[in-house]
């Protein structure tokens, strides 16, 4: 695990271009990235190194405005196969070491760019305190791990939209959540056990995963909520809203980017009719996209 460093603090005092925002120093990203197996993905790697280049202006405590890195750091944990202690061992050393307002969960099977992270930060500095970006579930269907509040239709200037839950593949946080969330009965503290870098030290369990809440009508019993969704749940409940960008709709790492890109699909039944691969059948491949054609059309 590596605590962000700030880069501003040894850097000359600059003069921003007229018409420039300028932020606190404070108000920069920390990227919290859980990786049970150390294993960052090349995918991951490389989208992390070209957003780590996305600058801003920040103001310094000292009155002076320079320009620095939106990504302060980030913090990351191996060899941790419980997912929720993991994200709960890496908000409380965020809030106890690091001098960042935001966060941002950033799984390593999530591919993002400069331009997501740029859109989830404005919406921050617009007093957005917890706002998504919205991914893939791994499957063919195009699904997001997401849910609508019912009846909430997506912002035509900003692009947001209100969510009941959203993925902390892609989650940025305010350092106002956590002292909001403490407040809720459902937020425990736990001692740290003997076999952590931190024996016997309290922290708080933001995440949790289980059964929560009541019965939708007609079931027989409340669903078993993810420990993403369910710190979804418990902000709500305080008043918070969860928000998701419509704009930042990001692919998931599996065995395929789920969902693949339709032009992709395309270009890639291209290539197999044409590239003369002699491992395809071509007729058994015809026949299925045939198939599938005619599906298409029963629906329609």
């Amino acid at each position: 695990m590596n605590n962000p460093a700030s880069t501003a603090a040894a850097a000359p005092a600059q003069t921003p271009p007229p018409g420039t925002k300028i932020f606190d120093s404070r108000f920069r990203i920390t990227v919290l990235s859980p990786c049970y197996d150390y294993s960052l993905t090349e995918y991951y790697h490389n989208a992390y190194t070209e957003c780590k280049r996305l600058t801003a202006w920040f103001r310094q405590p000292d009155g002076s405005v320079r320009e620095d890195t939106v990504i302060a750091g980030r913090l990351s944990l191996p060899n941790d196969s419980h997912i929720d202690r993991a994200r709960n061992i890496l908000t409380n050393m965020w809030e106890r070491e690091n001098q960042t307002d935001l966060c941002y969960w950033w799984d390593v099977d999530i591919p993002a760019n400069p331009q997501d992270i740029l859109r989830l930060f404005l919406h921050a500095a617009a007093g957005k305190h917890f706002v998504c970006g919205l991914y893939a579930m791994k499957c063919l269907t195009p699904t997001f791990v997401a849910n609508v509040v019912s009846g909430a239709r997506p912002d035509s200037e900003t692009g947001l939209i209100e969510l009941q839950h959203g993925g902390t593949g892609s989650m940025l946080w305010h350092r106002e959540v956590l002292t909001t969330l403490r407040r809720h009965s459902g937020v425990k503290p736990y001692r740290c056990a003997a076999n952590t870098p931190w024996p016997g030290e309290t922290f708080y369990a933001y995440f949790t995963s289980g059964v929560y809440g009541v019965p939708e009508p007609g079931a027989a019993a409340a669903n078993w909520q993810s420990e993403d969704w369910m710190v979804c749940e418990m902000w709500r409940e305080l008043g918070g809203q969860v928000w998701g960008d419509t704009q930042v709709k990001l692919r998931h790492l599996g065995r395929l980017l789920f969902p693949p890109l339709v032009a992709e699909l395309e270009d890639a039944t291209i290539a197999l009719l044409t590239a003369g691969n002699p491992h395809l059948n071509r007729e058994r491949f015809i026949t299925a996209l045939d198939l599938h054609a005619k599906l298409i059309a029963a629906k329609n």
